[in-house]
């Protein structure tokens, strides 16, 4: 059956509005009046769905890139300024930066390959740090403290660092990531500080007071140069050691 249109135009890519018409169509037997709405199809693209997929795609891509390269530039940073040191699932050695082969006295090719192990100390495996870094390593969390690695001529080298595991998408252990600084020269001195102060304590009788003048501890060479235990001076005034005299002049209470 043939059917013939008069009246009805069609929507034109030029038309932007939705609207109702009649139209008469008839056929070969009788006359047909059909009521009809028109829709434009000028908005309809198929490029428009891509081409904003497209555009949020590359914003998205933009955006990766901005911080992959703020990445990228915080590591150049970090490796220029700070030991670092990178070992693989099997706790091997996987990279050392220069920093890192300075500080220890190795080359790459001594390091590489590795066990982690073989540079710590074996007491050191029985310290909380230690202990504390493999429990970090299972969990997948970071952890932080200071660390006592072996120099190539069997000193210490101590080393505030950061270990941070690096994961899989099925949370499997892939890098453990190391940063850090040599600390070894702070905690020497810090040592011979101690010491000095040990051996000047031994040596000199030394008496502390808290603000108010009260006697808070004093060390052994001072009680016996005065006759005292430290029972006896804890908590009292200063007074006690100085002559009434003086206490009752006007300079020593000002």
């Amino acid at each position: 059956m043939q059917v013939h249109g008069r009246g009805c135009v069609l929507a034109s890519r030029a038309q932007s509005t939705v609207r109702n018409t009649s139209s008469r169509f008839w056929t070969t037997r009788r006359n047909v009046l059909i009521r009809s709405t028109l829709v434009p199809i000028s908005s309809y693209n198929p490029t428009n769905g891509a081409a904003m997929f497209n555009t949020r795609l590359k914003k998205e891509l933009q955006a990766q890139q901005a911080e992959l390269s703020m990445y990228r530039q915080m590591q150049k940073g970090m490796d220029a300024r700070m030991v670092s040191l990178s070992l693989d699932a099997s706790n091997r050695i996987a990279h050392a930066n220069d920093n890192f082969l300075r500080a220890l006295g190795y080359t790459a090719e001594q390091l590489l390959g590795k066990d982690l192990d073989q540079m710590v100390p074996s007491y050191v495996k029985q310290l909380d740090c230690y202990r504390n870094l493999k429990l970090a390593v299972q969990k997948g969390e970071s952890v932080i403290d200071n660390y006592r690695f072996l120099h190539a001529d069997g000193s210490l080298v101590w080393v505030r660092a950061m270990w941070q595991p690096v994961l899989d998408d099925q949370g499997k252990l892939m890098t453990l990531q190391c940063y850090g600084s040599d600390i070894t020269q702070t905690v020497e001195t810090a040592a011979e500080n101690s010491a000095f102060i040990q051996a000047l304590l031994r040596s000199t009788a030394v008496i502390e007071f808290d603000l108010g003048g009260h006697v808070l501890t004093a060390n052994d060479q001072f009680l016996r140069g005065m006759g005292y235990n430290l029972a006896q001076i804890k908590g009292k005034h200063h007074s006690l050691f100085c002559d009434p005299a003086e206490t009752s002049l006007a300079p020593y209470r000002e």
